[in-house]
Formats: C-alpha cells, structure tokens, sequence
C-alpha cells in the first residue's frame, strides 16, 4: 500500500514542479520497495536525497543490486534547535545562503563524524515574498530542487533528510525575498555497527493511534489541547505498533479546529520540553506535518500546544527498530 501527501507549492517559478513536496511510505507485507514519483524518488516516507535499500522478501534480483551500497542505520534524538536566524536578527536574504555545522552538534546526543545524513525539521517565518528553500551538502554545488516553499507572511514547516557536506555542514539558499529560517536536528543516519544493529526500518499498515476531536471513536477522543498544554499519547501495542522492538515512529501529525496561530511539539515521554516545533499553524487552518519521533522506554510520546486549542490527529506508519525485537528492516542509502 502506499500513501501519499502533496501540498502546492504556490507560484509556478518555484523549484519542486509546482509541488511542496511528497511523502511515500511503502509496505507490501515485510517488503520495502522503492517507488518513483513523479517530482522526485522516494522510499519508505521521506523527503531525501536517496532509498531505503530492498531488505526482507525483496527479489534475489533487486538484493543483488542493492549489495554495491553500504546503507545506514537511523538514531532518534531529542529535538535539538541548531539554527534560528531569528535570534540574531539576521534573516536569510534574497539568493542567500548559509551554512550549518551539524556533525558534532546535539546538545547531550551529539552527531558522530561518520554520519551520512541528519534529519531536520525545517521552518520558515517572517517571510516577505514567494520563495522557496533548498539544503544540500556543504561543498556540493546547488541542486534544482526546493525542501520548503511559501508565499509571503507564512509560516510553514517541513520533514528533510540530508546528506551530510564537507566539515560536516548543509546548507540553506532562500530564492527570493527576506525569510528567518529554523532547523531543529531530529536523528542522523550513519553506517550500522553490527548486522544486528538498531535503527532500520519496518513499515506499517497505517493505522490512527491518536484523534483528540469529539466523537472520532479513536484514543483520545475529546482531549482536544488546550493552551499551553500536553497529552501522553502511548504508542508501542497500539494500533499495528508492535509493543517492543521499537526505537522511533514515522507519525503524520494533523492538526485542525484551531483556535489560534500555535505550533505542536513532539517529543519522548519523560524528557524535557524542547525549544522546538514539529508543526506551525494559524487559527482556522487545518495543517498536517511528518514527523520521526523517537518513543520513551514505556513507548509513549508528548504532543505539546503553545497556544489557543487545536484537535490533533496522529497517524503510524512505520519505525525504527531498536534491537531488542526480532523484526529486520530496510537500510537507508
């Protein structure tokens, strides 16, 4: 089955083909398979620059030329704010860029050197004119492709994978106009330890472990967020989540019936609260985000809301092991 989710990117002189961008997950019983979009490739329901290599029930054909590539392994992490151009009062400019170390940087989890990739949730605010975001690797010379787009005055958020540059840096360019741009560090991809190691991938049927609007007949029905409140939402043997085995969930989160411009933040059980957002919205809008969330030892996580009320939504469909199950999955490359 595969699931899709598309938004429109606005002006046609955006990068993207007219589109935000998609999110595919895959699952065909224990397989994972790559699938070819349109606007760009995408396996296993990320936003990347590369595949989860064919694992466990892929034809002998396709393992074969997947053995060339060394895949990865991914490690959740508290979310981290490693940039905020905010703070200094230094938005990032018309045909600007700026880099970012990401390698050695986590607060308490660092990065290690040998990562592949991290992962980012990327956000724009404050912006004056349409335009759109790319990130790559520092070094690498800039690709067609846009990782956020927007119109002015908007705030808008966005899950990216991307590949790890020279000195361990990405790198943001903005198009057009004046943006502040934010990245939150949410895990990193680095080649495995072991042939047992934690961190590959097991999709899922998608199923809805979390619908706080009254009447859904889902967990959580009528415990829409108040202001400056949370909700423990159990995520490990609910739903097709096995109830051991798991390190991180790939979640869709929803938001809708908000009263007030808010942001959510998602984050482990029994952690603190970060700086961060996952998703960003104005009152009256219905918005819906990816998400990688790493799950507490009891498999629960925390939905936080800053501000004004708001029906939240959280679908699964998919996680990382953390190799205590005997589950194998796909490696990302």
């Amino acid at each position: 089955m595969i699931t899709t989710r598309l938004r429109q990117a606005g002006p046609a002189a955006h990068r993207g083909g007219g589109y935000h961008r998609a999110m595919a997950m895959v699952a065909s019983g224990r397989r994972l398979l790559t699938v070819s979009l349109t606007l760009l490739l995408l396996a296993g329901g990320l936003v990347a620059s590369g595949r989860f290599q064919p694992a466990v029930g892929v034809p002998a054909s396709a393992q074969a030329a997947a053995a060339t590539v060394t895949g990865s392994v991914y490690t959740a992490l508290p979310p981290t704010r490693l940039l905020d151009t905010r703070s200094t009062d230094q938005s990032l400019g018309p045909e600007a860029f700026v880099n970012l170390t990401v390698v050695g940087t986590g607060g308490s989890s660092v990065v290690p050197a040998d990562a592949s990739s991290v992962v980012l949730n990327l956000t724009v605010s404050d912006t004056t004119a349409p335009s759109y975001l790319t990130v790559w690797p520092a070094g690498a010379s800039r690709p067609e492709v846009s990782n956020l787009n927007w119109t002015a005055n908007e705030t808008v958020s966005n899950l990216a994978i991307v590949q790890v540059g020279a000195a361990g840096q990405v790198t943001f360019y903005n198009e057009a106009g004046q943006a502040a741009v934010i990245a939150d560090l949410e895990g990193y991809f680095a080649p495995p330890l072991s042939a047992a190691a934690a961190g590959s991938y097991i999709p899922l049927t998608p199923s809805r472990i979390a619908d706080t609007r009254s009447g859904s007949g889902a967990p959580y029905a009528g415990s829409t967020l108040q202001a400056n409140s949370s909700l423990i939402v159990q995520v490990t043997g609910v739903g097709t989540v096995p109830a051991s085995g798991v390190a991180a969930v790939m979640v869709n989160l929803t938001v809708t019936d908000t009263t007030a411009a808010s942001y959510l933040s998602v984050y482990p059980q029994g952690t603190s609260q970060p700086g961060t957002s996952d998703l960003n919205w104005t009152a009256s809008q219905t918005v819906a985000h990816r998400a990688l969330v790493p799950v507490s030892s009891s498999g629960q996580i925390v939905l936080y809301n800053r501000s004004g009320s708001a029906a939240v939504i959280v679908d699964v469909d998919g996680y990382f092991t953390s190799g205590s199950g005997p589950a194998a999955g796909g490696l990302y490359v």
